[in-house]
């Protein structure tokens, strides 16, 4: 979920610090490896020991060690296939509303306890219920993913203690039903956020997971180590334990790899990954580019002056140089050309963008309200805090000195600390911002529902048309592939023409580990389940 959905980026002066010697120290770890040990980095530093809670994770990195302790009753594999996970099937009724499920019967936590249906339905209402949240509602990842099945928003609002949209048959067995179609929807239940968790435990403890692996130092704040649960006959790689390394010396991934310290470091930039892969390393690293489903973005509010006018709102669209700054970037990333991420329902997504024209900026400019630039409010642009070497994300930076100089434009960049950023967002304090955003599921609705339907939570931005919000049930309601692609490139093209949205490019996802290991699932929305690598 992504920013990416989310990479946690703290810790800034501890890696400039390192920068500036040219060198990062390596941490301590139990070397050499043998038998079936994997050490990790994760794709964006982890600065102490995360929340391993499935319903408040907020971040990729965090996400890739949830991932491998818990599960929902479906997954992906690295090609983003759906399969079975804690079920054995999950059937979709010719209405896209009501789905049938059925467990595995060797469904357990790592306690050894069966998983029954009423595990599932405790975890899909603790997921929706503010007060695992503190009662902030907006932190909650499955009011997205979860918030369509019918009686979730009774949940979300604290006025109901239990789904009416989730029937339970049997202990095995059980009837999920949505208030409106959704093809995506089980595309969802594979999300993070619709992890299956042992409520009985405090706060539904990632010691009795139920995913592969089962949680074994929990109070580290530099190494976080999880080892297999399942027995030998039915772990198809060789991995028996799992160990992230955590904190600032855990920046630098490729130097960790190269050094002997890790065996697998996602989410290396370009440059570091040509480096790993020279054939004057001497073959001892593999380096996989996989392109991601994300998107960096910025989204302008539409009930914020002065970006109220849709004309101050074209002149930026077409006085920022977002296809030269995305360009400047090199091999990390690929110029957008919509807002949907090119691979999506396999095939790719051109919208009808507008030229870069300073001449036809300045003509929208002229005709707002304001009628010169002089007169247009300053407009304040938000970005979390991210390495300052990286000037495509310092999108507020960019705006400032393209459009300053070129419209008259007065723009403000504002930097806020990552966190303060991420808890920011959902409330509302940053309408117009910068963003880079993974998508949690590989459905075009990842990006244009979870972002800009007016009664998503993730819709930061204030966005709102009721046009766009039937495009987007329309799609949702469409089985046929084909039908539901014409509707969202037509939400597509609507947040364009609204001028609510200005596309940047899409990140290159590149992950690097030692030759002879195997089945690393290296996928467009990150790192998936690890049980299945060999060779470690």
């Amino acid at each position: 979920m992504t920013v990416t959905r989310r990479t946690v980026v703290a810790g800034i002066a501890a890696i400039a610090a390192q920068s500036a010697t040219g060198r990062t120290a390596l941490p301590e770890v139990a070397t050499p490896r043998g038998g079936g040990d994997l050490h990790l980095t994760l794709p964006g530093p982890v600065y102490a020991a995360p929340t391993l809670d499935p319903a408040l994770v907020r971040d990729n990195a965090t996400m890739v060690i949830v991932r491998q302790l818990f599960r929902g009753l479906l997954a992906f594999d690295a090609e983003l296939t759906l399969r079975p996970a804690l079920a054995a099937s999950v059937t979709a009724g010719a209405d896209a509303r009501a789905f049938e499920v059925r467990l595995r019967d060797d469904a357990a936590f790592h306690d050894g306890r069966p998983i029954r249906a009423g595990d599932v339905a405790a975890s899909f209402v603790r997921a929706l219920d503010p007060a695992t949240a503190a009662g902030d509602r907006s932190l909650l990842a499955a009011s997205g993913q979860l918030a369509g099945i019918e009686g979730a928003d009774a949940v979300l609002a604290g006025k109901a203690t239990h789904l009416a949209g989730l029937v339970i048959h049997d202990d095995r067995r059980f009837t999920i039903t949505l208030a409106d179609p959704d093809a995506a929807f089980p595309q969802k239940l594979a999300s993070v956020a619709a992890s299956v968790v042992d409520t009985s435990t405090p706060e539904a403890s990632a010691a009795n997971g139920s995913g592969p692996f089962r949680l074994e130092n929990p109070s580290s704040s530099e190494n976080l180590t999880i080892t297999t649960t399942l027995a030998p006959d039915k772990r198809p790689g060789t991995v028996t334990s799992l160990s992230f390394l955590l904190g600032p010396s855990a920046a630098n991934g490729g130097n960790l790899l190269q050094g002997g310290v890790v065996d697998i470091a996602p989410g290396l930039g370009a440059d570091q990954a040509a480096l790993i892969s020279d054939p004057a390393v001497g073959g001892a690293f593999r380096v996989t580019a996989v392109p991601e489903f994300s998107l960096l973005y910025l989204a302008m509010g539409p009930f914020t002056p002065p970006l109220d006018d849709i004309h101050i709102r074209r002149a930026i669209q077409l006085g920022f140089p977002w296809k030269r700054l995305a360009a400047a970037a090199g091999a990390g990333v690929r110029p957008a050309r919509g807002v949907i991420a090119p691979g999506m329902l396999d095939r790719e997504w051109d919208a009808d963008l507008p030229p870069y024209d300073v001449d036809l900026a300045r003509r929208e400019v002229a005709r707002s309200r304001y009628g010169s630039a002089e007169r247009v409010p300053p407009i304040t642009v938000y970005t979390g805090q991210t390495a300052l070497s990286d000037p495509l994300r310092n999108i507020g930076v960019a705006l400032q000195e393209e459009l300053g100089p070129r419209l008259g434009l007065r723009i403000e960049p504002v930097s806020v600390a990552w966190d303060d950023f991420l808890a920011g967002l959902p409330a509302g304090r940053f309408p117009t911002y910068a963003l880079t955003w993974v998508a949690d599921f590989p459905d075009p609705s990842a990006f244009l529902q979870v972002l800009f339907a007016s009664d998503s939570p993730d819709n930061y931005s204030g966005y709102r048309s009721a046009a766009f919000d039937a495009l987007i049930a329309e799609a949702l309601a469409t089985p046929e592939p084909e039908a539901r692609a014409e509707r969202y490139s037509s939400a597509q093209q609507m947040l364009i023409d609204d001028a609510a949205i200005v596309p940047v490019s899409f990140d290159i996802g590149y992950t690097a580990f030692r030759t002879g290991i195997v089945g690393v699932p290296a996928s467009p929305i990150g790192l998936l389940g690890l049980e299945s690598v060999s060779g470690a």
